[in-house]
């Protein structure tokens, strides 16, 4: 479901922005607010993506240790 939204923001919300602006439309404020997040999304995943790995390796590299100092 999420990996649905995430298409509909960073790839279809876009062709609907050109369309309606080609058109003399303007956008709502929060789906201005949601395609710009898209924008980010699309330009900055591979980051987003590192910080994901990091704060999962991280979380278990924090619960292993945790685990060794209670038995200690």
């Amino acid at each position: 479901m999420t990996a649905v939204i995430l298409l509909l923001i960073v790839e279809i919300l876009p062709m609907f922005s050109e369309i309606l602006t080609s058109l003399g439309g303007e956008m709502p404020g929060f789906t201005t607010f949601i395609l710009n997040i898209g924008l980010a999304l699309g330009q900055y995943f591979w980051l987003l993506l590192i910080v994901i790995i990091g704060l999962v390796v991280s979380g278990k590299y924090y619960q292993q240790n945790r685990k060794r100092a209670v038995f200690l």
